[in-house]
């Protein structure tokens, strides 16, 4: 009887290593290319806060197979030849929010407050991904998509919801779309000077106008506030301030990979503040110098005329050679150049 009951217990015990190994054998099976993915693009995020993807990256990791993560994907298309302008500024807010988020987990793609609720962020060119976009079928960018983790592993069918609708496409609207779609709110991080810049300078401008009112009161018959006020006219249409009230374009941009400075933004429609405050300064003062080119060199005699002739025509050719820089960032062509039908017409 001994005997049997071990048998019994012997054929229990192989039956159920078996069994074991058959169950783990299933897991490993499903999970395994998964986890595989999963950890790929932890090693991607981890070199570049927004990944640059291509067709087989895009197939293979948001549109193929089973996925235990989200995907937030920007296409865009930021080469000139493709002549998207508002582009660059939407990409700029896109990183805005890339670098906010990696903040918000403080960089660690493996702390329990990223992997509970995991989103990859990847970005998507049509140099990089053209099948892409000929298969969504775009005609026009950009386009901000968020697609959720799923346990199908028949191939992705992206649902118009998924997509964040046109409008704001600020780091704070996309933190917003995130939180209605994805349920995680990501606070936008703002440096002291972009968060409590805008209080300093309204402080500051209503004491300058306030000095402006009591000035112009004191001097209401002199010739010079109205040219000084006219000159004020001049200097918000060259720089634009009318436009940035209306659309909102960012101070500047900063590369979160390498931290340079962009003050210029590139296409027609669109700048940063600092470009037009740039540029609209240049004009006023090159203004100002040639106005009073008039007075000054005729009040003058001998060596000090031809100084101040000197450094009028200098600044004459600087003020030329920087505004041509200005508009080869903007608009990669010289701003000088002979039109094609006048060097026609010259042949």
């Amino acid at each position: 009887m001994g005997s049997l009951i071990k048998q019994w217990l012997f054929v229990f015990a192989v039956v159920a290593l078996c069994f074991s190994l058959i169950v783990n054998g299933k897991e490993d099976t499903v999970e395994k290319p998964k986890k595989g993915k999963f950890e790929k693009l932890q090693s991607l995020a981890s070199s570049q806060l927004v990944i640059d993807l291509d067709s087989q990256q895009f197939t293979k990791y948001v549109e193929d197979g089973a996925r235990n993560y989200s995907v937030l994907v920007l296409f865009t298309a930021n080469n000139p030849k493709y002549r998207c302008s508002v582009c660059p500024g939407i990409t700029s807010e896109f990183m805005s929010f890339a670098n906010s988020y990696l903040m918000y987990f403080d960089s660690d793609f493996n702390s329990e407050k990223f992997l509970s609720n995991p989103i990859f962020i990847g970005k998507l060119e049509p140099d990089s991904g053209m099948e892409v976009f000929q298969t969504m079928k775009f005609t026009t960018v950009p386009h901000v998509l968020l697609v959720p983790p799923s346990t199908s592993t028949a191939k992705t069918v992206f649902k118009s919801e998924w997509f964040m609708k046109s409008g704001d496409f600020s780091d704070k609207g996309i933190s917003d779309f995130i939180e209605s779609k994805a349920g995680l709110k990501v606070p936008i991080y703002q440096s002291p000077i972009v968060k409590y810049g805008p209080y300093a300078a309204a402080i500051v401008g209503l004491y300058m106008i306030g000095r402006l009112v009591r000035a112009i009161y004191r001097r209401l018959y002199d010739g010079i506030v109205y040219f000084v006020g006219t000159l004020i006219v001049y200097f918000i249409s060259m720089a634009g301030i009318v436009f940035n009230f209306i659309r909102n374009p960012p101070l500047y941009d900063v590369n979160p990979r390498d931290g340079r400075l962009h003050l210029v933004m590139n296409g027609a429609r669109n700048q940063y503040v600092v470009e037009g405050i740039i540029a609209a300064t240049i004009i006023v003062t090159s203004g100002l110098v040639f106005v009073s080119f008039s007075k000054v060199v005729p009040q003058t005699t001998g060596w000090r005329q031809t100084v101040v002739f000197i450094l009028i025509s200098v600044f004459f050719i600087f003020s030329l050679l920087f505004m041509n820089s200005l508009h080869m960032i903007k608009y990669h062509v010289p701003a000088f150049q002979i039109p094609d039908n006048l060097k026609a017409l010259l042949r």
